[in-house]
């Protein structure tokens, strides 16, 4: 914790995380569900995380002329 930060209880920030599963995710689902132009990708797990961001690496290094030029 950064110098001069008092540590103390938050219970609405506990509440929020608490209930976020029942109260917020499903407004969110459905909000994502609309959006016709989006592409939602759903990460499970660390490893899944990883794979994703590795393959965005390769794609932006293939995709640039400028990484791929002889």
């Amino acid at each position: 914790m950064a110098d001069g930060c008092v540590k103390r209880f938050d219970l609405d920030f506990y509440r929020y995380l608490l209930t976020f599963p029942h109260g917020h995710r499903p407004r969110i689902e459905r909000l994502l569900a609309d959006c016709t132009h989006c592409t939602i990708h759903r990460l499970s797990s660390p490893k899944e995380a990883h794979a994703f961001l590795s393959s965005l690496s390769r794609q932006a290094i293939t995709n640039n002329p400028v990484m791929t030029s002889p």
